[in-house]
């Protein structure tokens, strides 16, 4: 199995729900599973900059999301396997979501690292449309300042 990865980054302010970034599995061949995530902020030191939610969400975008344009993804080890999958950020409108977990992370410079266990990481899976695609939604607090963001997303395919 190939490791694959794909990186998300932008800023978010004050009061957003915001869907930063979605892989999208392909119609056929693949059956993949999620391995990490890595999220951090770079935030600065502020009494008004209160935790950062992330969520872990699943979505169809059958009803309709805005994504703001294709992310490259790139194989974990330089010449490798390309992806089967695509990756879609910075949706200007939010998708209809299932969130299956959500952590709290300090915007002064924090830090998520997820390692799911082996076999119990959320599934990448090909099906026809609607397929299920997994991303993650951040969501701000209405008293911090804007920050910039990272998130890494690595699966097996």
């Amino acid at each position: 199995m190939a490791v694959q990865t794909v990186q998300f980054a932008g800023s978010i302010a004050q009061g957003a729900t915001t869907t930063v970034g979605v892989v999208v599995p392909p119609t056929t061949a693949l059956d993949g599973e999620f391995s990490d995530l890595d999220i951090s902020f770079d935030g600065a030191m502020s009494v008004t900059n209160l935790a950062i939610r992330a969520d872990l969400i699943v979505t169809t975008v059958t009803t309709a999301g805005t994504p703001g344009g294709a992310v490259t993804i790139n194989p974990y080890r330089p010449g490798g396997v390309a992806s089967a999958a695509s990756a879609t950020g910075a949706y200007t409108a939010e998708p209809s979501l299932t969130v299956l977990r959500s952590w709290y992370v300090n915007p002064s410079s924090g830090l998520l690292v997820v390692q799911f266990p082996l076999g119990r990481g959320p599934k990448l899976i090909a099906a026809a449309s609607p397929a299920n695609k997994t991303g993650i939604r951040l969501v701000t607090p209405a008293t911090m300042t804007t920050v910039n963001y990272r998130v890494d997303l690595a699966w097996e395919e």
